[in-house]
């Protein structure tokens, strides 16, 4: 899973895909994958 910031309104999104660019759910600005940073796999117990 990756994360990106938006950088029109800030807003964190996460998502398993990790190619192409997003379109941010909050204000419509397009998120380039070079905002992306990867996250750590944690355990569910």
């Amino acid at each position: 899973m990756v994360s990106r910031i938006c950088p029109h309104c800030n807003a964190t999104w996460y998502s398993a895909d990790a190619e192409g660019v997003w379109i941010c759910p909050e204000c419509g600005a397009e998120i380039p994958s070079q905002e992306e940073k990867k996250e750590d796999k944690k355990e569910v117990k």
